[in-house]
């Protein structure tokens, strides 16, 4: 009892044609706010995203009849308050969703929130920020013999509405890149507006920081390089200086070639002494290892 009251004092109204329409021919400084995307909306918000159902025109035509602006707010952090499970359109879950939504008018999403005393699990919303940013109005002016039912039974008025839509969105979408660095740092994908990624190249971005890709491999260090490899480096160089490169040269001919010219540094009489001391000098250290285990 009393609540039809209640709501009328708050200024709550039904989000019928008829209704909108009487609030904003009361005249100038009449306003109504209405949440566009609706319950179809509501199935798809998850934390970390903003995905926008846009696919009605009845609140432009509503504009339209009386001469009132469009002006676009976004919420930023309205999709962080509760975690929401998204079943993806198709699927038996989404199915009997929707089949409610139509038949209930409201949407019925699976959600939890935290508790009274706790903040694990409950039914109230997290304490989290929510960031409401207007943007600049869509000025609609249409002309006196396009109102009412013309807007969708004729070619120009289907036309206008389509026109004053795109703009919509398009300053919805400018509102959303304007402060997404700033109120949505933690966002999972870019803008999605009836479906589509506004921003493809944001959304691989993100995927790809979600997912913690390594960043691509570095060319390696020409310092750094294996003995064999810097050799090969170094010829092809001489020969670019001295113009006599070869491009049908491989690595392993170079190699051969700079093996061949180049006279060892030691020879048979030397190394054999050498040879001998290191095997001895391993075979003492084997044996020390061995005695102090």
């Amino acid at each position: 009892p009393w609540l039809r009251e209640i709501l009328i004092h708050m200024g709550i109204c039904s989000a019928s044609k008829r209704s909108c329409n009487q609030i904003l021919k009361k005249g100038p400084g009449s306003a109504i706010m209405l949440v566009v995307g609706g319950a179809a909306e509501s199935l798809d918000a998850a934390p970390g995203t903003y995905r926008l159902t846009l696919n009605r025109q009845g609140f432009v035509r509503v504009a339209i009849d009386n001469d009132a602006h469009l002006i676009p707010v976004l919420g930023f952090g309205e999709t962080d308050i509760f975690d929401v499970y998204t079943s993806p359109p198709g699927s038996r879950l989404r199915r009997i969703q929707d089949y409610f939504k139509r038949k209930m008018g409201f949407a019925v999403p699976i959600f939890t929130g935290r508790g009274m005393f706790n903040y694990s699990f409950g039914w109230l919303p997290h304490r989290k920020p929510i960031y409401a940013v207007v943007g600049k109005p869509v000025k609609v002016r249409g002309p006196p013999h396009l109102k009412g039912s013309k807007l969708y039974t004729t070619d120009e008025g289907r036309a206008l509405v389509n026109k004053y839509h795109k703009e919509y969105i398009q300053a919805l979408t400018s509102l959303y890149d304007q402060f997404k660095n700033k109120w949505a740092q933690n966002r999972t994908e870019s803008l999605m507006v009836n479906g589509t990624h506004f921003s493809q190249i944001e959304f691989d971005r993100l995927q790809a920081k979600s997912q913690k890709i390594p960043p691509t491999a570095k060319l390696p260090d020409p310092t750094k390089l294996p003995t064999s490899a810097k050799i090969v480096e170094e010829e092809k160089e001489d020969d670019i200086s001295n113009g006599t490169e070869d491009s049908s040269k491989t690595d392993s001919e170079i190699l051969a070639k700079k093996s061949s010219t180049e006279p060892s540094s030691l020879d048979s009489a030397t190394k054999k002494p050498i040879e001998n001391a290191i095997e001895k000098n391993l075979a003492e250290e084997d044996f020390g290892d061995a005695v102090s285990e």
